[in-house]
């Protein structure tokens, strides 16, 4: 449950700032099962800033930052969880097939229950390209930090085909 505002900028290029409060929902952890990652115990305040440009006919740049901030209420910084996100697309056509690469990278910080909060970096990098109206190739590479000095670094690449077999599935 919550709310979010967005807003078209009067600018000669697309750009669009979204605002968001929300109230997450709880979920229970299964017996016996270790919690990992940033929870959300109240409330979550995010903000996202998108812009494209186009550089020719058939090719666009697009960049985003994203805020979120989770507890915003909480008394303590370190139950205070943030994620800072930093996004850039490029798309070029060829005729009817389009190229595009990806690439995100993060910084969260967030504690353990009762621990102070620790930082923790993540990326991806990936590009697709539409062979056919119907059939798309892809690549993605993902990297993500260990949590402060718990856990170890996480590398993976994935190989991507897709066939597109109705105009809303894949």
């Amino acid at each position: 449950e919550g709310a979010q505002v967005s807003y078209l900028l009067p600018l000669p290029f697309f750009s669009q700032v979204e605002l968001g409060y929300w109230t997450p929902a709880a979920h229970a952890e299964e017996s016996g099962s270790e919690s990992h990652g940033v929870e959300y115990e109240n409330r979550i305040m995010n903000a996202r800033s998108w812009n494209s440009f186009s550089i020719s006919k058939n090719q666009e740049l697009e960049l985003g930052l994203n805020y979120l901030q989770g507890n915003p209420s909480a008394d303590s910084d370190d139950d205070k969880q943030t994620i800072t996100g930093l996004d850039v697309t490029y798309s070029h056509l060829f005729g009817n097939n389009e190229l595009k690469l990806q690439a995100e990278t993060f910084q969260a910080e967030y504690g353990e229950d009762g621990e102070a909060a620790e930082k923790q970096t993540g990326s991806y990098v990936s590009a697709s390209y539409d062979l056919s109206k119907q059939y798309q190739v892809g690549l993605r590479y993902d990297q993500l930090g260990k949590h402060g000095d718990e856990g170890k670094d996480i590398n993976q690449m994935a190989y991507m085909l897709t066939r597109q077999l109705t105009e809303t599935s894949k």
